[in-house]
């Protein structure tokens, strides 16, 4: 059966509307083939008819964001006017040194209360601020405008599948169905010994050939003990 996935909210749903709960969310078991399926509906619930035919996708599983393959988001509601075209994050971040993009493209360091277009400015220690191109307000642009990427650690994410709609489904229908092999070593490798769930997150990355889209859900990972 199909979760249902509204694609407007972002977020996995109920049969009426309701955000569904993240302990019935999606499972993945270390050493299982498993097969994810999602059904893309609208504000409405109807099914989200928005992908054209040939729209390509591929889904991810992690937990962090210290993965060359994902950047950090500073959401736009997090951000305080601080000075002049200069905006401090709210919130502390992770201390790790990271790259900053401003719409995509490397903004440069520079030096706090005197930011150049184009610069940001960290302390080492969690905070950052900003200064875009054209000077503007973060709050005014989507969450990811800004974004890090870190720079060390790298971590491999749970899992990474490219076997998109391998069977009837049909992606101009809002239908998604993704095959995840859980039986390789980067999910050995990021679960562990832990016998513990470990929440974590699918993202899908949707191109339809002109434009690409990302869609979040959560995911639990399971660890397996063998038995004899």
């Amino acid at each position: 059966m199909a979760y249902l996935y509204n694609y407007r909210r972002k977020e996995l749903v109920t049969a009426t509307g309701a955000a569904l709960s993240k302990n019935v969310s999606p499972v993945l078991v270390l050493g299982e083939q498993v097969r994810i399926e999602l059904q893309l509906v609208d504000d409405d619930g109807e099914d989200y008819l928005g992908f054209p035919a040939g729209t390509t996708a591929e889904l991810w599983i992690e937990n962090d964001y210290k993965n060359p393959d994902f950047l950090l988001g500073l959401k736009a509601v997090c951000y305080a006017f601080m000075l002049g075209s200069e905006y401090l994050f709210s919130r502390l971040l992770p201390k790790d040194d990271a790259i900053v993009y401003f719409d995509g493209v490397e903004a440069t360091l520079g030096v706090l209360g005197s930011l150049n277009a184009g610069e940001y400015y960290t302390d080492g220690l969690g905070s950052y601020a900003v200064r875009l191109f054209d000077s503007g307000d973060p709050r005014t642009k989507a969450d990811d405008f800004v974004s890090l990427l870190f720079e060390e650690d790298f971590t491999v994410p749970f899992a990474h599948s490219t076997d998109f709609n391998t069977g009837s489904e049909d992606i101009e229908l809002g239908e998604v169905a993704f095959d995840v092999n859980c039986d390789n070593p980067d999910f050995y490798t990021r679960i562990g010994t832990s016998a513990k769930d470990t929440s974590t997150f699918g993202e899908i990355r949707f191109n339809d050939g002109t434009s690409t889209e990302k869609c979040r859900f959560n995911v639990t990972c399971k660890n397996k003990v063998e038995t004899i």
